[in-house]
């Protein structure tokens, strides 16, 4: 059958070749050399590597922590990591203002520093100190994510 269907070939009948290449197995187009996606590395994160720590006892205290952490990690601009590499840290310490009013305002302080790594010295970048209540929890996380990106902004040669 398979020389029939070379005879065809050679022959030029047409009804022949078209059953002929028909009956081939066809081709699997392979995409060009180089054209590949390369495959996701962990050095290919979305931003600067930061990480939260908070100490302190007071509830307001504590959600400003948290908001900050996910204000941090829904942007574009860090990658909130617990992972011991080059970060920055921004170091939230909170207590109450007055300790017979809970959840009315808490004072906090902060501190930006610069980690290589967790067995290295930490250097330090900034510092502020600031009063939060209750109905801004979400524009002071914020206003610290600002401060924090202009800080990764400020010293970005560090990660290079």
């Amino acid at each position: 059958m398979a020389l029939v269907f070379s005879c065809a070939l050679l022959l030029g009948a047409p009804e022949a070749s078209a059953q002929a290449q028909e009956a081939m197995p066809k081709q699997v187009e392979q995409p060009a050399k180089g054209l590949e996606k390369p495959a996701p590395n962990e050095s290919n994160h979305r931003g600067t590597p930061v990480t939260v720590q908070h100490a302190g006892d007071d509830e307001l205290g504590s959600r400003l922590a948290l908001k900050l952490k996910e204000t941090l990690n829904d942007s574009s601009l860090f990658a909130v990591s617990d992972r011991d590499e080059k970060k920055l840290k921004v170091m939230l310490r909170t207590m109450r203002e007055f300790e017979g009013r809970p959840n009315s305002s808490s004072v906090y302080s902060l501190v930006w520093v610069y980690s290589e790594s967790e067995a290295t010295l930490k250097y330090f970048l900034d510092e502020q100190i600031g009063l939060v209540h209750e109905g801004e929890l979400e524009s002071r996380a914020e206003a610290i994510a600002a401060a924090t990106e202009r800080l990764g902004a400020r010293y970005s040669y560090l990660f290079e």
